[in-house]
């Protein structure tokens, strides 16, 4: 539907999702879904035979919006164990804040996590720009410390050191463009 169209040439028994990760390396974009061309949303779960796609067939993409990569980001790091507490935006940069805790116990103690992630860049179980904990032990005084991110004015990120007290002092402060000007350069070097 946006004018452009690829080829994909993958196995009948793989499942719908790897065709759609097939298409999104190609197109390098993310696809929210596929639409048969029966007009069905194909399942990612079933086969491409089961899905109703056969050779030939020309299938729509529909793409993800940001809120759409949000929501998906937030699943990959939810689980039985994981509360998602928050998410803030600043532009095309996201920042995820998550709580972990044992599986047999109810809250404490519990980890705070902190991944902050590039939108347009991101993809399916991509590492984020910047990560950082926080552990809450009321059982063990030296554990209710670590780091937290904080999106702040001017398009910047702070890593904040903080204890069961408040905040300890700013570690740095940096631009979110330049932490990604640096993940480019780091992935061009490799």
């Amino acid at each position: 539907m946006a004018g452009f169209g690829i080829t994909c040439s993958v196995d009948p028994e793989v499942t719908v999702l790897n065709l759609k990760k097939v298409a999104e390396s190609e197109m390098k974009r993310l696809i929210k879904h596929l639409i048969t061309a029966d007009a069905q949303v194909a399942s990612e779960s079933q086969n491409i035979l089961d899905a109703g796609i056969r050779d030939g067939d020309m299938l729509q993409a529909v793409l993800m919006s940001d809120d759409d990569k949000i929501q998906a980001i937030v699943q990959e790091r939810e689980s039985h164990t994981c509360d998602c507490r928050k998410v803030t935006r600043a532009g095309d940069y996201a920042l995820v804040k998550a709580m972990f805790w044992p599986r047999d116990q109810e809250a404490a103690p519990y980890v705070e996590e902190y991944f902050l992630y590039h939108l347009p860049s991101w993809r399916r179980g991509g590492a984020p720009l910047l990560e950082a904990t926080y552990l809450d032990d009321p059982e063990n005084d030296d554990a209710e410390k670590g780091h937290e991110l904080v999106l702040v004015g001017n398009g910047e990120v702070e890593l904040r050191e903080v204890s069961e007290f408040g905040v300890w002092n700013t570690q740095f402060r940096k631009k979110l463009d330049s932490l990604l000007e640096g993940r480019v350069l780091a992935d061009v070097e490799e």
